[in-house]
């Protein structure tokens, strides 16, 4: 999902926070074993809206995740906001 507007960044928060809650409810006996990098998909929508080359990053990076075949090893995002 694309993020163009302030309105849309908090839409997705408020979204990903019901998912969020609902992971750590209904599937908690799997929780702990989910991607870490499924949580900063959640909560790095701002990040995403500022920095389209992180938010292609993120989203290859989920793409891969999801995939039956074997995930791809990608490059470090290349935007200054890295952490």
């Amino acid at each position: 999902m694309p993020l163009t507007t302030k309105e849309e960044v908090k839409r997705w928060y408020e979204a990903a926070d019901v998912f969020d809650r609902r992971l750590r409810t209904d599937w908690i006996s799997i929780y702990d074993s989910l991607p870490h990098e499924l949580e900063h998909y959640l909560i790095d929508a701002e990040l995403r809206f500022k920095d389209a080359g992180y938010a292609e990053y993120q989203r290859k990076l989920l793409d891969s995740l999801l995939s039956p075949e074997e995930p791809i090893q990608l490059p470090e995002p290349t935007s200054g906001l890295k952490g």
